[in-house]
Order: structure tokens, then C-alpha cells, then sequence
């Protein structure tokens, strides 16, 4: 098995221009991740919680925009990154050992970073009202929480199985994908068909993979990647849609994942609205009508995997020193739902530019010498 060759890709070609509206959409799609996560209805300090009064209006436009909208980002990721592992052969030892230098090494160094600041952070008077959370006491932790921040196999507050660094679950279960490559490509060879409606059960009805570590949406859009190589289908192939039908559904489907909120028939409306999105964002925002506009867009996707590494927990840090100092009028509560992501996004690509340009060998050991 270990040398066996995928020969999957002979035939599936990603020209010039298909590559690069994959990495613009990424950068858009890391935006989105970075909105995702500025999401929040209380914060938590040593004292206790603080559960903020965000006016209604305000709470209906951060829910469109970081829990409908941007929604579609992961699975978007997923979707490529089963285009781009199956579009040509590779070996499993081969993309294995590929994978332990383009997402292992990063995963543990992120990892290890914030475990060390939190144990830092946490006995410095001044810092660790900041870095309180029970569970993130790094001087507290038994053998099995030391290995569930790495791995991130038991649940948390809100049921969810994240390592401490909770965006990098994606890395993981993508890491896992990787390790099932081979089973995954044999199964939907064999049975293409019957694969395929159960992945379309599995995301519909909302069912668990029943292993901690892989997530329903991971599996599902890596395996919809495969497919996109095993049938020739391509991302660009969306251009053939009518702009304003697309358009349209894609606002109706929105539309209705909202009004649906809370409601046992939402699960459904945010399929259609992630599986629309995707193909909404790569057919508006990959194709700039300035040069210019494109070769900037180009640039900064060269910073997502920075952004994606670095920005959650310094998100957090930032939005709990703001919400602690600042009034929580509703001018100030849109000024930080905007500007803490604004500023957080700033701050990756400078230091990630920085890293690029005064220590290379860093920055190529930190993001896996690629982009996300």
C-alpha cells in the first residue's frame, strides 16, 4: 500500500488562470474564517462572564454576515483541497510525508506556541484575567488534557472536539483526510454512486462521523473534491451559470438560513446557502476587473495561511482588552465587530511579511512552505 500510486489525475488539468481565482477565493474565504470568529455574544474573564447587550439590529447583521455568509469558507477549503491532493497521481507515503511538513509541523509549533503563552500569560497578575478559562489552566492539566490540546478528541463547552488552538481543527481532520486518501478514492471508485448518497444523507440529515477528530462537513466536501476530479467537473464550470439566477438563489438561500435561525429546518437552508456560496464567491470575487486589483489580490493570498495560523487568538486577546476598556454603545460595538478583524487581518500579513523577509527559513517552517 505505502507505494502504491493514485493514478487519478492523468487528464484533470487546473490551467493558469482556474489556479489562480482558487488562491483569490481563499483569501476571501480566510476573511470570512476570521469573521466566523469575531462572532460573539458574551466574554469571558476570570471574574465571570460578560454577556453583551447588542442591539437587535446589530446582532441580525453580525449573524448574516459571520454566521450565514461566511459559513461556506471551511467547506469551500475542504472542497479544494481534495480537488488538489486527487488532480494528479501521488503515493501515500509520498503525500504523507508531503503533508507532515505542509500541516503537522505548523499544527504542533501554533499549538505549543499558545500553550506556552497561556502558561506564561497565566501567571502574570496583569495578563491572566485574559487567559482564565478553566479548561486552559495549563498548570491544572492532567496527562489527557496535555494530549486533547494536541489532538483535541474530548468535547468541549459547546460539544465541539477542537485542539487548544480551536481553528487549527481543520488542519486536523484535513490531516486525517490525508491518512484516508486511499480508502476514500477505492470506496467512491467502487460504489461512486451509493458513496455519494450517503455523503448527501450524512450532510442533510446533520449525521456525526462518530470519530472525534473528523468532522461530517471535512469528509463530505473533501470526498465532493474527488469527485470533482473523477467526473472532470471544474470550479470554473459556475461561470455557465446565469450571474443573476446565481445571485439570487444564493440571496434567497441566505435569506432563509436567517429567518430559519434556531428552527430544526435551518440545517437544511444552510446547505443550500454553503453549497451556494461556494460557487457564489468564486464566480464574483476571483475574477477583478483592474490588473492591478488582481495582482494585489494575488499578493495577499500569498498571507492567508499567516492570517488562518495566526489570528484566532489574537482575536480574542484584542476583543477582550476592547470590550474591558471601551463603552458598549452600539456605535462602538460596530466599530470593534468591523475593526478588531480588520486590524487582526493587518497585523498576520505584516508580521507574516515580516517573518517572509527577515527570516525566511521561520516562515517557511511556520506555514509549511505553502499557502493555505
Amino acid at each position: 500500500m505505502t507505494g502504491e500510486t493514485l493514478a487519478v489525475g492523468q487528464t484533470y488539468r487546473i490551467g493558469a488562470e482556474e489556479s489562480e481565482r482558487m488562491r483569490i477565493v481563499k483569501i476571501w474565504f480566510t476573511v470570512m474564517v476570521v469573521f466566523i470568529h469575531s462572532y460573539t455574544e458574551e466574554v469571558h474573564f476570570a471574574g465571570g462572564t460578560l454577556v453583551l447587550d447588542v442591539p437587535v439590529w446589530l446582532d441580525w447583521l453580525k449573524y448574516l454576515l459571520s454566521q450565514v455568509v461566511a459559513r461556506c469558507a471551511v467547506p469551500g477549503f475542504f472542497l479544494m483541497s481534495g480537488i488538489l491532493l486527487y488532480r494528479r497521481d501521488f503515493t501515500w507515503t509520498g503525500n504523507l510525508c508531503k503533508k507532515a511538513r505542509t500541516l503537522l509541523v505548523p499544527y504542533l509549533l501554533i499549538n505549543t506556541l499558545w500553550i506556552v503563552i497561556y502558561f506564561t500569560a497565566q501567571h502574570i497578575p496583569a495578563f491572566s484575567s485574559y487567559f482564565s478559562q478553566p479548561e486552559n489552566i495549563v498548570a491544572d492539566w492532567p496527562p489527557l488534557r496535555w494530549a486533547n490540546a494536541y489532538i483535541g478528541f474530548l468535547s468541549n463547552a459547546d460539544s465541539s472536539c477542537t485542539p487548544i488552538v480551536y481553528p487549527l481543527w481543520f488542519m486536523r481532520d484535513l490531516m486525517v483526510l490525508n491518512v484516508l486518501s486511499i480508502f476514500v478514492k477505492r470506496l467512491i471508485d467502487r460504489l461512486p454512486r451509493l458513496v455519494f448518497l450517503g455523503l448527501v444523507i450524512m450532510k442533510v440529515f446533520n449525521i456525526s462521523t462518530h470519530i472525534p477528530i473528523l468532522r461530517t462537513d471535512a469528509l463530505v466536501f473533501f470526498c465532493l473534491g474527488y469527485y470533482f476530479v473523477k467526473y472532470r467537473v471544474h470550479l470554473t464550470d459556475v461561470d455557465r451559470l446565469d450571474p443573476v439566477l446565481l445571485a439570487g438563489l444564493y440571496g434567497i438561500s441566505a435569506a432563509l438560513d436567517c429567518v430559519m435561525r434556531g428552527s430544526p429546518w435551518q440545517y437544511l437552508a444552510r446547505l443550500f446557502s454553503i453549497v451556494l456560496g461556494i460557487a457564489f464567491f468564486f464566480r464574483f470575487t476571483t475574477v477583478p476587473k483592474s490588473p492591478l486589483w488582481k495582482k494585489r489580490l494575488l499578493t495577499l493570498a500569498g498571507y492567508a495561511m499567516p492570517v488562518y495560523l495566526l489570528h484566532e487568538m489574537n482575536l480574542t486577546v484584542l476583543k477582550k482588552l476592547l470590550v474591558h476598556f471601551l463603552p458598549s454603545s452600539p456605535v462602538f460595538q460596530v466599530l470593534e465587530y468591523f475593526g478588531i478583524p480588520a486590524v487582526i487581518i493587518s497585523l498576520c500579513i505584516a508580521g507574516g511579511w515580516i517573518l517572509r523577509r527577515f527570516t525566511p527559513w521561520l516562515y517557511r517552517l511556520l506555514t509549511g512552505g505553502r499557502t493555505l
